[in-house]
């Protein structure tokens, strides 16, 4: 009886600090307010971004996962951190110019975000960059009908 007590106490004390660790893993490490290691960043209007053309003459860029030397004149500032992703947060905004020209970028050096916000916006090609703010729910509607009857949801 005591063996089967020591083991369940032992599998609760491993249970809490695997759940403890798990979500310490998710948490925001650098700034709580903002997603660790993206930048949201607008280039100058008189800046180009360079796509490979294809072979029928079109040019097809992959909006979802752009490459680093479409952006020729930020070179310097994307190899000074370990970029993972750039890519377009609105890819067909067509009707406005400012977020044809944005852009969003992942990166793994997420202890130097300012610095590479202050690297960017230093180099004269960028109007803006900026961290991408962490969205929660603050606050539960006080419908009392919210979860159970929600309008044009189906309920089958």
């Amino acid at each position: 009886m005591k063996k089967k007590l020591h083991t369940f106490f032992k599998g609760i004390t491993l249970l809490s600090l695997s759940i403890l660790f798990f979500n310490n893993g998710f948490s925001q490490t650098v700034h709580k307010e903002y997603i660790d290691g993206q930048i949201w960043f607008q280039l100058k209007a008189d800046q180009y971004v360079e796509h490979t053309i294809s072979q029928d003459g079109k040019v097809k860029p992959d909006l979802n996962k752009m490459k680093l030397s479409s952006f020729p004149y930020l070179r310097d500032v994307f190899t000074a951190h370990s970029i993972v992703r750039v890519h377009k947060p609105a890819p067909r905004a067509y009707g406005s110019d400012a977020l044809m020209r944005t852009y969003h970028i992942e990166f793994a050096d997420i202890n130097n975000i300012d610095q590479f916000i202050a690297e960017l916006e230093e180099s004269g090609k960028v109007v803006y960059a900026e961290k991408v703010p962490l969205m929660t729910i603050d606050v539960v509607p006080n419908d009392p009908f919210h979860a159970s009857q929600m309008w044009g949801v189906n309920q089958n």
